[in-house]
């Protein structure tokens, strides 16, 4: 299980913290500024477990929103 990240807290010296936004049964979902991308405002989730079913789970998540097309959804990116 992985550590609560902090405001301020930076992640592959890239993606700083600015808040967390929610937490689910996959793991937690952040806020975050990169920094490799003009402070660019992101959302990052964070998996509790890194085991090879919960990496399923999440690409399978992924491939799932990542095909979802509404102007009050936002894109997604890998």
């Amino acid at each position: 299980m992985t550590r609560k990240l902090l405001a301020g807290d930076v992640l592959l010296e890239r993606f700083e913290v600015i808040e967390p936004l929610g937490k689910g049964g996959m793991g937690a979902v952040y806020a975050v500024r990169d920094r490799q991308r003009d402070d660019r405002q992101l959302a990052l989730k964070v998996l509790s477990h890194n085991t090879p079913d919960s990496l399923r789970r999440f690409k399978r998540e992924f491939a799932s929103v990542s095909r979802l097309e509404h102007p009050s959804i936002v894109g997604m990116d890998s």
